[in-house]
């Protein structure tokens, strides 16, 4: 079929052509060692989902249309921008005093998580990398049709923070920040204008200061926040929540009380899902490792780890080429999905497949995408800006295939945060592409889900 709709002397077809044939064996992931194996009854891995293949691609032109690009200047990478210091007129921005009262199940703001205060938690972590100590952040909540109800609890003694439904970066992200400075509360209700920032408090925007009710604590090495807020304020710099959605969550901690200092400890992307009606609070224990992994998990963990480096390398390859920052900020991105699998590597005593070198992989499927998207990725800028968007898509689709192979909390969350940072990248790509007068057209994903994708909706 490839053969009648493509010219065999097209050089970028048939690079798509191999391409897609070296996806036809991705399912086939050689199993790899482990460390510490039992002998144990394996159980019975997760039954398989349907999977997406590749739609046949329209036969390429021979040349390129000679279409000059709109005329755009490529924005160079900014830089992160320190934070404004919050305005001290709004009554509920104000530092609240700490109380000292017991736990307890009925919903307080008072730093105090209790036991069934909330119901549902995840737990994410980021590892010590370059500019990041390392820490975890635990986030339970609760809603009902008109609230929502959470509780941040971050591994430091700095100010933590939660961004809701992000469009590209931190780019239209609805933000609470807090801190605890001695017996002082603070909790910022704040709106993010651009890719890095700034992050402004709604009210200097024109919108509302929308948390209802907040307090918090800070003890042991941790800083916990609670606040109340409505599913939907009616301020156009807040997320309208309905019961039941899944919400795509930025996260980030720094070392410091003062929202001036950048985060620094972890930072990290995730999904939550609302409460589809209002339940009894039941707080989930966090996840214990007991039984074994099912060798269908087992590969997806070690596939996805080399994906992610794949995809690093990719990008770091396209930057040294084009000089276009969205390839390096988004190999940076890649990074730290490597670094959010390598948690799960090591909980499960797994081998870590990763090489250290730059194009270098255990998976030779995952070799054999990275040969050929390097290949075609370094002919122009549009196949650059192509290839990465065509990566994001073979991304989105295996995360979304073995989080349906898996039940394990800790894994799904990992996966679901990789997945809400791929769809990020490909709306990047896409807008990228646009900007320079290039149009993507999905090769891998429904034309329905590419949309949703692209639109942030």
């Amino acid at each position: 079929m490839l053969e009648a709709l493509e010219r065999e002397d097209d050089p970028k077809a048939f690079g798509r052509r191999k391409f897609i044939k070296s996806l036809a064996i991705a399912g086939a992931i050689a199993t790899m060692g482990i460390a510490g194996c039992v002998s144990e009854p394996e159980p019975t891995p997760a039954p398989s989902v349907p999977t997406r293949t590749a739609p046949a691609l329209p036969a390429a032109p021979t040349a390129a249309p000679a279409a000059t690009p709109r005329p755009a200047a490529t924005p160079s990478h900014p830089a992160e921008q320190p934070l404004p210091t919050p305005a001290a007129t709004p009554t509920l921005t104000q530092p609240k005093k700490v109380s000292q009262p017991e736990p307890t199940d009925e919903w307080k703001p008072d730093g105090l998580v209790g036991e069934n205060e909330y119901a549902k938690t995840m737990i994410l972590y980021g590892l010590e990398t370059q500019g990041y100590s390392g820490g975890k952040l635990e986030i339970s909540w609760k809603n009902d049709e008109d609230s929502l109800y959470m509780a941040l609890k971050g591994e430091t003694s700095g100010w933590i923070s939660i961004g809701f439904e992000p469009t590209q970066w931190m780019k239209d992200t609805d933000m609470i920040m807090g801190a605890v400075d001695g017996d002082n509360v603070t909790v910022l209700d704040k709106y993010s204008t651009n890719d890095y920032g700034p992050h402004v408090p709604d009210g200097e925007l024109g919108g509302t200061d929308d948390i209802l009710d907040y307090g918090g604590r800070e003890e042991n090495g941790y800083t916990i926040i609670e606040f109340k807020r409505k599913m939907d304020t009616g301020d156009q710099y807040d997320k309208a929540f309905t019961v039941g959605q899944r919400v795509s969550i930025i996260w980030s901690m720094a070392d410091a009380d003062s929202i001036k200092v950048m985060h620094n400890v972890a930072r990290g992307e995730g999904i939550l899902e609302l409460e589809s009606e209002a339940l009894q609070p039941l707080r989930e224990e966090p996840v214990q490792v007991k039984v074994p992994l099912t060798t269908t998990e087992i590969e997806g963990i070690l596939l996805i780890r080399e994906e992610e480096k794949m995809a690093r390398d990719l990008y770091l390859d396209l930057y040294d080429k084009e000089k276009l920052t969205i390839f390096l900020k988004v190999a940076n991105s890649e990074q730290n999905h490597m670094d959010s699998i390598k948690i799960l590597i090591d909980r499960y005593s797994l081998q870590d497949p990763v090489q250290e070198e730059r194009g270098l992989f255990t998976n030779q499927t995952i070799q054999a995408l990275y040969d050929q998207q390097t290949e075609i990725g370094k002919r122009s800028l549009e196949d650059a800006l192509g290839a990465g968007a065509t990566v994001e898509e073979v991304s989105i689709l295996h995360l979304e295939e073995h989080i349906g192979h898996t039940d394990r909390e800790d894994i799904i969350v990992a996966y679901e945060g990789l997945l809400t940072g791929s769809q990020k990248h490909m709306r990047s790509f896409v807008s990228s592409m646009d900007t320079h007068g290039y149009e993507y057209t999905p090769h891998f994903l429904s034309q329905e889900e590419y949309d949703q994708i692209v639109s942030g909706s």
